[in-house]
């Protein structure tokens, strides 16, 4: 076992990347393309967020559309609520 791991370690590309400035060259440039991918996601997630969302609540369909169904809900809920006894159980046939 000890043969083949000199072996390894004295192959000319694994010297390479052994030493130590390389280590720490590819350190840095991996933490700085980490640190790009999440200030872009974040970045993106912020801007569609504010965009899309806010723009979309303040549209009259949206107000129109959560009108109708609050109306709808309370209209199956008080038909519900007709036929259930003191006890929460539904009385009536479906």
């Amino acid at each position: 076992m000890a043969i083949k791991s000199r072996k390894f370690e004295q192959a000319e590309w694994f010297k390479i990347f052994s030493a130590k400035k390389m280590r720490i060259i590819a350190f840095v440039l991996a933490c700085v393309i980490a640190g790009g991918f999440c200030l872009s996601l974040v970045l993106y997630a912020n801007s569609h967020a504010d965009s899309s969302s806010k723009s979309y609540l303040k549209s009259e369909s949206y107000k129109l559309a959560s009108n109708e169904m609050y109306e709808e809900l309370c209209v199956t809920a008080s038909a519900y609520l007709r036929y259930v006894d003191e006890d929460r159980n539904y009385t009536q046939s479906r």
